[in-house]
């Protein structure tokens, strides 16, 4: 019995990694998309330093760690957690098993280092086309 409520605590905790996955992924590429509209709209918050350079960490944390194949820490926490919970990523309720089909796709490594680079190039240029205003 205890077994059983500790394996559900263990896949619930999964499920908690997979959408903070999710919304540290979906926060890079909406906050890119942001900051290039906000140039255009005259959003202020797009200029924002605090924002944009932690948006700059985001990705090139993402992107060292494509180019050097080093495991994501919330990929490895939630595969550990699964794996004490006895189930498998694919095996997953449908919320968690969808959003692992947004995060993870089945190509090459060689795609997602282009990938990471290419986003990781595209906000360091937003530094440039959308500058930041140290003035606030």
């Amino acid at each position: 019995m205890l077994k059983l409520m500790n394996m559900k605590i263990y896949a619930a905790l999964a499920d908690v990694v997979v959408v903070v996955h999710f919304l540290y992924a979906a926060t890079i590429i909406v906050g890119l998309i942001l900051i290039y509209i906000g140039k255009y709209l005259k959003w202020h918050f797009v200029k924002n330093a605090t924002f944009r350079i932690i948006h700059l960490v985001m990705i090139m944390i993402i992107a060292f760690e494509s180019v050097f194949h080093i495991e994501c820490p919330l990929t490895y926490i939630e595969y550990k957690l699964l794996s004490l919970a006895k189930m498998h990523y694919q095996n997953t309720p449908f919320i968690a098993g969808f959003i692992n089909k947004i995060l993870f796709w089945n190509l090459p490594n060689e795609f997602f280092d282009i990938l990471y680079i290419a986003l990781a190039i595209f906000i360091l240029l937003s530094f440039f086309i959308v500058p930041i205003d140290f003035k606030k």
